[in-house]
């Protein structure tokens, strides 16, 4: 259930940035495709197990790429300001001419 709402809530903020949620996909692919890589070459014989480990590394770094990306373009960057192709700024309007 957590992992749902967790999802939910990443796409929603992705939204806010004006990035498509689909990049959550795009990193969950990538991980396993990296394991799927791990278990083939364990799977293997001696004599073609490190091409496995190569590409399984590279699409491990891939991924560690894009999950360093999302964690910030998620959690520390703010949203577009104003309205963007997924709707209204949730902050509503800048304002800029406000007093303290």
């Amino acid at each position: 259930m957590n992992s749902w709402i967790n999802f939910a809530l990443c796409i929603k903020r992705l939204h806010d940035r004006d990035r498509t949620g689909w990049w959550l996909v795009v990193q969950a692919l990538v991980v396993v495709l990296a394991a799927v890589m791990v278990i083939i070459a364990i799977a293997m014989q001696t004599q073609q197990v490190s091409i496995w480990y190569v590409l399984a590394g590279a699409a491990g770094l891939a991924a560690l790429i894009i999950s360093i990306w999302l964690f910030v373009e998620i959690g520390f960057l703010r949203g577009t300001r104003g309205p963007n192709r997924f709707g209204p700024d949730p902050l509503g309007a800048t304002r800029a001419d406000a007093t303290l």
